[in-house]
């Protein structure tokens, strides 16, 4: 191995959720048991090899989401043991509270694989994915799958796909209203795929009452053209094939009102013009990530009174939309969380920047990201945003007031769970009102005690402000360090992590989204909200949250371990930027007990 790696790369995350050792990725089963009062977090997971294969479950549970325990110690609680899914346990769901933990029993849905290779590119075997189904009578401890899986052999008849995995089950009364049904609410379950030729798709089923191993096939929920993509700018690319889609409604965080969402990653689309760029000036050798985007949408449900066949019952718009993170972050898994009445969700970190040489030293590949919660932001007596038309911002919509001739702006809204605050030492680092740049300098210095910390930052931005933003992970000459940056002119939050480290194999392209900060009229007088910023550094892992709805997530792998300031700074005019309050909480707490 090169002697170039990070030594800090060794270091395991303190409270991002990693598997005891080995490869992880999709996180699956996220759920509530309230028979115990226990959440349960499954995840893919292969303890053998730091490399993609054999593919697992381990299992963790928790009493508040915050601390976790590997109730499966070193083993697997589902492994690739049977003919049916002998090439791998894949994602799937927990059946949710009312159905799964009332009696005792915990049930578990998965896609189960008996033939390998399958990739959206190649000719796809009938029935190598099929869905199946485990269940517990201890509360989770351990798990049996039943007799007769797999319950679902193949994908729907007539139809030739790309992909068809991923199962994911819920109620849904968005649906329930739109078919008509009486009677208690339904479960639904929709699979991801794609169909060849014709683009992405989610199969939708609906599941019997009496026996959750009966489903029903409904028909495809979407239909999409290959890589279509509402908007170059404010929306991703929805690729060839879909995997780990999921349905949700969300109420509005001022009004009682409920929107429809889908959550889907996407394989297949056109990579990111600035990923491209950095690769094509730099040696082939160097690591490329799988080209993937982790896309929401949301849209209004519509029964077809006049269907031309089976499969073409029900169907889903395409209102607005964007990327629910904006750097690595794939594969998210949500459940409905009965104690706090919230939708939660979990979503993979990869670590494709980092040579699988160091993985296998390191002996981990990949974690969770941050718990986050999904509602319906609303903003009211909004006129416009920084530079961009609100009718041309794909991932919101405008209402305009006929009283106010002011806009209600709704977008989903993404944030971390609050308990996670209950990670943070007693006391943070406070700083107030830092006016940048100043005449002399345009950075504030800032210490770390090390290299898991937090920080809150409120920034009033003012006209003539070029960047704003923070250097993290840096010496006092600036020669290793990360820079997060807002710029307001191209409206867009910036990761460059060019100089996080000087391995030259290790990938180190810009992670960068779209944000705009909206302008609101309070008492005929025009204001621009202040860009509220969370940043949280966790050893090689960077998440990034910004007002209430925008994420993005990344790894920052560095070989200097004396790098642990931060720092303010601001480009453009002088004063035009002013942090009015500043909170670092260095030194997290550990999430395992």
């Amino acid at each position: 191995m090169d002697s170039s790696v990070p030594s800090t790369s060794f270091q395991r995350p303190a409270y991002h959720f990693t598997a005891p050792r080995g490869w992880m990725n999709d996180p699956c089963g996220p759920g509530y048991d309230p028979s115990t009062k226990t959440y349960h977090l499954f995840y893919q997971w292969n303890p053998k090899s730091c490399e993609w294969g054999n593919i697992s479950w381990g299992h963790a549970t928790s009493k508040d989401m915050v601390k976790w325990e590997h109730s499966s110690g070193q083993n697997p609680v589902l492994s690739p043991d049977d003919p049916f899914d002998k090439e791998g346990v894949f994602t799937g769901c927990m059946l949710p509270q009312g159905v799964s933990g009332e009696d005792g029993t915990l049930t578990l849905i998965y896609s189960s694989v008996c033939h390998l290779p399958i990739h959206w590119t190649i000719p796809y075997v009938r029935g190598c994915e099929g869905i199946a189904v485990a269940t517990s009578a201890d509360g989770g401890k351990s798990w049996k799958k039943i007799q007769g899986n797999p319950i679902l052999q193949e994908e729907p008849a007539n139809l030739e796909v790309t992909g068809f995995r991923d199962p994911y089950v819920a109620a849904w009364p968005g649906l329930d209203e739109t078919l008509g049904a009486e009677g208690p609410p339904a479960l639904y379950g929709v699979v991801s795929g794609g169909v060849r030729n014709q683009g992405p798709a989610v199969f939708l089923y609906k599941l019997q009452q009496n026996d959750l191993t009966k489903w029903n096939y409904i028909g495809l929920l979407l239909k999409f053209t290959p890589n279509y993509r509402p908007s170059p700018k404010w929306n991703g690319d929805f690729g060839i094939n879909w995997e780990c889609a999921c349905f949700m409604s969300l109420t509005s965080t001022n009004t009682t009102s409920t929107r429809d969402f889908l959550i889907m990653g996407s394989e297949g689309g056109h990579e990111r013009p600035w990923v491209k760029s950095y690769h094509d000036a730099r040696p082939k050798t160097l690591l490329k990530r799988t080209t993937r985007y982790c896309l929401w949408l949301s849209g209004s449900l519509a029964k077809n009174e006049a269907p031309d066949g089976p499969g073409n019952e029900v169907t889903m718009t395409h209102d607005m939309g964007g990327i629910v993170d904006h750097g690595s972050f794939y594969a998210a898994n949500t459940f409905f969380d009965p104690v706090q009445k919230r939708r939660v969700l979990w979503g993979w970190l990869p670590e494709e920047d980092l040579p699988m040489g160091y993985c296998t030293a390191k002996g981990w590949n990949g974690s969770l990201a941050l718990p986050r919660e999904l509602f319906v932001q609303r903003l009211e007596g909004v006129v416009g945003a920084l530079h961009s038309a609100l009718d041309d911002i794909g991932s919101i919509r405008a209402e305009k007031s006929s009283e106010t001739g002011t806009f209600a702006v709704e977008t989903l809204g993404i944030r971390p769970i609050p308990e996670l605050t209950r990670l943070r030492p007693s006391r943070p680092i406070v700083l107030d009102c830092i006016v940048l740049p100043e005449v002399q300098k345009t950075k504030y210095l800032t210490p770390a005690r090390d290299l898991s910390w937090e920080v809150e930052a409120s920034v009033s931005i003012r006209d003539g402000c070029d960047a704003v933003g923070l250097f993290i992970k840096h010496n006092e000459d600036y020669k290793t360090h990360t820079r997060i940056e807002f710029l307001p002119a191209s409206e867009e939050i910036v990761v460059v992590r060019e100089a996080s480290n000087s391995a030259p194999d290790i990938n180190k392209c810009d992670e960068r989204g779209p944000f705009t900060l909206f302008k609101t009229q309070n008492g005929g007088k025009e204001e621009i909200e202040s860009l509220q910023l969370r940043i949280f550094c966790d050893n090689d892992l960077v998440e990034i949250y910004a007002n209430d709805r925008f994420a993005l997530s990344t790894t920052t792998y560095q070989d200097n371990p004396q790098a642990l300031l931060i720092s303010l700074f601001a480009n453009g005019s002088i004063g035009s930027a002013i942090f009015q309050e500043v909170r670092i909480w260095s030194g997290m707490d550990h999430i395992f007990t």
